[in-house]
């Protein structure tokens, strides 16, 4: 109030500044206090129990309507199901496949029959009626369009037109043909070139399948080179570009963040320089070089993981299909694999280098084929257009999520995952339903989000991302092939490979962990190099043995080891002798602690035999009778505490 009046004060009278301090000051006594208007906690306590009931009330509300509606919705659904089945058991079923075939034959034969009754005279008459019905057809038709006068007029105008037309182009045309021709002589010269060595390499494959059928179907089937060539060298080289990409990339970080930038010479450049442009320093070449032989290695492994999966998504198409699979045997398969690899990986090699040829490589002229086929499939199972998706599922949901982060309720990160999930989730509608129809049909869905929807993914996004991907794809595939026999037995498990797929596939965080623990553990384990000197036990292998290894059950009672055991039986004796290398040496060692014959003891030996001075006094007037006894007793013992030390120490070695 104070503040408020001396602020009406500096622009006002004194004594207008002090009616209105009066006003306000009645204002604030008489109206504003009556009201008792609650503090802020009040307000968002009933906000908060007002959101409460809201939640509740609509659950309610959900349940209410859950419960009456589906009675009458299994009602309507068995009535429909009744009505189809109705239609096809009775119309279609025994309707138009017997009476219908029925009814047509009859009335064909009748119509023959009656069309063999007749004369000459009446067969005339009938070809003169229906020759008579078309012509007066056309006869109106031509009538119709008669305009006399304008339509001639027209039609001598076009053809004009047209002829004119039609010198204009010819001129045209023959000068363009002439051309077209002589590059299209040049091109596919250049393209016989490129193509040759692929048409000899078939060639010597079918001569080779012709002259020893028995070697490309022993290769295939019978060793491991079709594993290696598809699962195990490309992951292996995948790892070992990520590898390099993330020594390239930290670096790079390092030097951009923290050293400074090159200071140029300030001493100026003579005319005579100036007449020369500044070289480069010799490093840039380099660094260029290096950077387009990343690129390359970044688009072939890009192109091998598309073609890679597009012949593995034929591959389950031909496994999904019986009758397919009796026509085409699976050594066939096996075997134009085997090539395909061999192919793919072997002709890059034995390709000429030709000036202005197009590209010659397999990967490079599968690549446009695949990709094509992949967005038509794509394209033919959206069930909504991108512009209907957008409209009334994305922007709604955009709008929610922004307000929730406003709110301090989700993070910006999580928003956009899942915003992300949801933009994608518009082609997983489709698959997403064929989990509930029988085995052979749900397969085509896990192909579909198994290989065309990442082959959809990859023509529109080539990206490191999506090598990280198909390394994580082509693992997570090896070991439901491997464990397929197994899975079969386990019920959902088809929704779980499913969910899997749909996750690494959806949620690039997951991709982007399992590649780093991946890489993390190679690195600790010595099989790629690493900047920096770390424990095996850091990997994350080791991390989840010891983790299992700690929650699986222990026994209640700790049996005792044998290095246990000999430590127990120090204790009782109450020896510490001092550490002794051979097993003979520590034998004496022990009977010259224990026997009481030698009054001249070392201070460790005597230390070691305080406790047992005063039994060995009492036993003194028998030591006599049983100094033998003893002896062999120590003896005995000393062999227990040999084999016991060697038992401790192959553990130890083998641990």
């Amino acid at each position: 109030m104070d503040s408020s009046c001396s602020s009406f004060q500096r622009l006002l009278t004194p004594e207008q500044a002090t009616a209105a301090c009066e006003t306000w000051r009645q204002f604030y006594e008489q109206v504003w206090l009556p009201l008792q208007v609650p503090d802020r906690t009040v307000w968002q306590q009933a906000l908060w129990l007002a959101v409460q009931d809201t939640r509740a009330a609509a659950t309610s509300s959900v349940h209410f309507w859950i419960l009456t509606l589906r009675p009458v919705v299994l009602f309507a659904h068995m009535t429909l199901q009744w009505i189809l089945q109705v239609i096809w058991k009775y119309v279609i079923v025994k309707g138009i496949s017997q009476q219908g075939v029925l009814y047509v034959k009859t009335a064909g034969r009748r119509w023959y029959q009656w069309q063999c009754s007749l004369t000459r005279e009446q067969v005339v008459m009938e070809l003169v009626l229906a020759v008579s019905v078309v012509a007066l057809y056309y006869l109106h038709r031509f009538l119709q369009r008669q305009t006399y006068f304008q339509r001639l007029s027209a039609w001598i105008r076009a053809k004009v037109r047209v002829l004119q037309l039609y010198y204009d182009r010819s001129k045209r045309g023959t000068a363009k043909a002439y051309e077209r021709t002589v590059r299209k002589i040049a091109t596919t010269s250049l393209r016989l070139a490129v193509m040759m060595p692929h048409l000899l390499f078939w060639g010597v494959a079918a001569a080779t399948k012709w002259l020893l059928p028995s070697f490309l179907s022993w290769l295939a089937c019978d060793t491991a080179l079709l594993p290696v060539l598809r699962l195990w060298y490309p992951v292996t080289a995948t790892l070992l570009f990520l590898h390099d990409m993330k020594l390239v990339t930290q670096p790079h970080i390092k030097t951009s963040t923290q050293t400074p930038q090159r200071k140029t010479s300030s001493t100026p450049r003579t005319p005579l320089l100036r007449m020369f442009p500044r070289t480069t320093p010799a490093s840039e070449p380099r660094k260029r070089r290096e950077v387009n032989e990343m690129k390359e290695r970044e688009t072939y492994w890009l192109q091998f993981w598309m073609t890679n999966a597009a012949f593995l998504c034929g591959k389950g198409v031909w496994q999904a299909l019986p009758f397919v699979t009796k026509v085409v045997n699976r050594t066939w398969i096996l075997q134009l694999e085997l090539l395909l690899y061999i192919w793919v990986f072997v002709m890059p090699y034995l390709l000429p280098q030709i000036a202005h040829a197009p590209e010659g490589k397999p990967l490079a002229l599968l690549e446009p084929h695949i990709r094509r086929v992949a967005r038509t499939v794509y394209q033919s199972t959206q069930l909504f257009s991108d512009a209907w998706w957008e409209t009334w599922v994305v922007r709604p949901l955009t709008t929610t999520l922004n307000l929730l982060v406003t709110l301090r309720m989700l993070s910006r990160n999580f928003a956009n995952e899942l915003r992300n999930v949801v933009t994608q989730s518009k082609a997983l509608l489709l698959p997403s339903l064929s989990l509930f129809m029988p085995r052979f049909l749900s397969i085509f869905g896990l192909l579909f989000v198994q290989y065309v929807l990442p082959l959809y993914q990859q023509s529109t996004l080539r990206h490191e991302r999506m090598l990280r991907y198909w390394v994580i794809h082509i693992l997570l595939s090896a070991i439901t092939q491997a464990t397929d026999a197994i899975l079969w037995w386990i019920p959902l498990s088809r929704v779980v490979i499913f969910a899997a797929f749909v996750v690494i596939g959806t949620v690039p965080a997951v991709v982007d962990l399992c590649i780093r623990m991946i890489l993390h553990d190679l690195e600790v384990f010595r099989l790629l190099p690493s900047t920096e000197e770390q424990l095996e036990k850091s990997s994350w292998a080791s991390r989840g043995v010891h983790a299992l290894l700690e929650r699986l059950p222990k026994a209640t009672e700790d049996p005792l080891t044998p290095a246990k055991e000999e430590e127990t039986v120090n204790a009782a004796h109450g020896a510490s002798l001092p550490s002794i290398d051979s097993d003979q040496e520590q034998d004496d060692a022990v009977l010259y602690a224990t026997s009481e014959d030698d009054p001249c003891s070392s201070s460790e030996g005597s230390h070691a035999t305080d406790e047992n001075k005063p039994a060995s006094k009492k036993k003194a007037p028998k030591r006599s009778q049983h100094k033998t006894e003893s002896v062999v007793d120590k003896e005995n013992e000393g062999n227990v505490r040999r084999s016991a030390r060697q038992r401790t120490r192959t553990e130890r070695l083998a641990s």
